[in-house]
């Protein structure tokens, strides 16, 4: 037995963060961790824990009773982990998932993304261990926070279950746009102003070879339906809604498109490579961090002046299913690989063991 492995997160939701929570929790568990699994919401929208030895709301008693290694994800745990920095028997650890200022600024008014900001800076050097997910986000934090340390451990993901779950309605669309020997772009995620997708579904306009499935939910799915009646694409765009896993709508796609404003490490992309589909994605830095590391192509996200061309570079350059991506997926970004990046980290501090 190596120590006890306890996560905090926000709630027990499928929100990336809480993914890579999860995924970090099983992998612990098959190395010999004893993992808990700590929550500050009621209830939880997961049937995936029965890794943990313990699934509870987050207690009182448990800023002075944790023992070993604690790692926080998301503002509110990361606070509470000021906190738990008191108690001298926990290594602490947090996840940073995404550009503070960039990302969380969509969602919220600006003052408040101001004063969150300045309590969490302040909250960071308390920890052992600060972990950013990509280059381009370590890069973003050092020139904002010149004199915090932070680690690098590239996010990663399990391969997606065997499972089915598509509606039926969906898989005959699909065959329909084959049967017209259309190319299937597939977008997986939320459906907000963040995630730009208003751009890409004008940009398909211009490829009429090309169709788009959009898999997921979110406050702009009306707006964004409208759009497509608007400009006559209903033919050759799908709202699936909310698919619980995406696996069989990525295997059918020749790509998957992210048009974002912004990202931290987005799972989806390692999802598609998992699966040998390559990414056409929006240039942001971490797009193009992970076009370097192979994942596809970036493209003009605001203007799309090379979109048609930027698909084409992906039909040529990345047959499906490639096989490269698979064994970059298996070799950098399965659960293996990524929980072995930060089991290095606990076991660089003590203390780790029960107590």
């Amino acid at each position: 037995m190596k120590g006890i492995y306890t996560i905090i997160v926000p709630s027990l939701d499928r929100t990336g963060p809480v993914n890579v929570a999860c995924d970090l929790g099983r992998e612990a568990a098959n190395r010999g961790w004893r993992v808990r699994l700590l929550s500050l919401s009621k209830g939880s929208a997961r049937d995936d824990t029965g890794f943990a030895e313990e699934v509870r709301p987050f207690r009182l008693s448990d800023l002075w009773t944790l023992r070993g290694v604690v790692h926080t994800h998301c503002l509110r745990p990361d606070l509470l982990g000021g906190i738990l920095a008191l108690n001298r028997n926990c290594t602490l650890v947090t996840t940073v998932h995404n550009f503070f200022l960039l990302d969380v600024g969509f969602g919220y008014p600006r003052p408040l993304v101001w004063l969150a900001w300045h309590l969490w800076r302040r909250t960071l050097p308390k920890y052992d261990h600060v972990v950013c997910i990509s280059n381009a986000m370590r890069r973003y934090y050092r020139r904002i926070l010149p004199s915090q340390s932070f680690a690098l451990a590239y996010n990663f993901r399990a391969e997606l279950p065997m499972v089915d779950d598509m509606p039926g309605m969906v898989s005959e669309w699909i065959d329909s746009q084959r049967t017209q020997h259309r190319h299937l772009l597939v977008y997986v995620g939320g459906l907000s102003r963040r995630k730009n997708l208003a751009a890409a579904i004008n940009f398909l306009r211009r490829r009429p070879d090309c169709a788009l499935l959009i898999c997921g939910d979110g406050p702009q799915r009306s707006l964004l339906e409208r759009q497509v009646c608007a400009i006559d694409l209903g033919e050759r765009i799908f709202f699936t809604g909310q698919i619980r896993n995406p696996r069989q709508a990525i295997l059918n796609g020749d790509m998957l498109v992210l048009p974002s404003f912004a990202e931290g490490f987005p799972l989806v992309v390692l999802e598609a490579a998992s699966l040998g589909v390559p990414s056409l994605l929006s240039n942001i830095a971490v797009h193009r961090e992970l076009c370097k590391l192979g994942f596809g192509v970036t493209f003009d996200h605001r203007l799309g002046s090379d979109f048609p061309a930027k698909v084409d570079k992906i039909l040529r350059e990345f047959p499906v299913p490639d096989q490269t991506l698979q064994e970059l997926w298996q070799r950098e970004y399965s659960l293996s690989a990524g929980f072995s990046r930060y089991e290095t980290l606990f076991m660089s501090s003590s203390p780790v063991s029960p107590q």
